[in-house]
């Protein structure tokens, strides 16, 4: 027996190689080095096309979350802690930070990686959005009460099942 050793000189192959954590290093402190770093090593690729958003469908969509939290209609986590854990000054507080935070992110959410098509919680860009604002704002107003956010979290889950 023996060990075997491949070594792929083959510049097409080096080409599609990835670099490695130790190279970029390597290079990093070898440009700074003889040089000065000047700003960044390569440079920045777009990246992907970002996919139209898909359309959410079916029954736990709506369980999960709903449009607008001041509707009659909630959602389940809407119902678990309007119902459940807040006091009425809190609710009041919630829904402030709730739309503070989807009017907040709107601009970077829709300008940036997510462009919905339309303003409706079908739309998988635009539930990403709300998600976001509703559970932002749960956390703020359940803060560091520890105990609550874990029985917030079961009755979702005790609700759904």
């Amino acid at each position: 027996g023996g060990l075997l050793f491949l070594n792929n000189n083959d510049p097409a192959y080096a080409a599609e190689r990835v670099k490695g954590a130790a190279e970029y290093d390597f290079e990093y402190y070898m440009r700074d080095l003889l040089g000065g770093n000047r700003g960044s090593l390569s440079p920045t690729s777009t990246g992907p096309p970002i996919p139209p958003p898909r359309t959410l469908k079916g029954p736990l969509i709506s369980l999960l979350l709903k449009q607008n939290i001041n509707s009659d209609e909630e959602s389940i986590p809407t119902k678990v802690l309007f119902d459940d854990l807040l006091p009425s000054n809190l609710k009041t507080e919630f829904k402030y930070k709730f739309d503070f935070y989807r009017k907040g992110a709107q601009k970077s959410f829709y300008a940036g990686r997510a462009p919905w098509k339309e303003e409706d919680i079908s739309d998988q860009y635009y539930f990403d959005l709300t998600a976001y604002a509703f559970w932002k704002a749960t956390s703020d107003v359940l803060s560091t009460n520890y105990k609550l956010r874990d029985v917030f979290a079961r009755n979702i889950g005790r609700r759904i099942y």
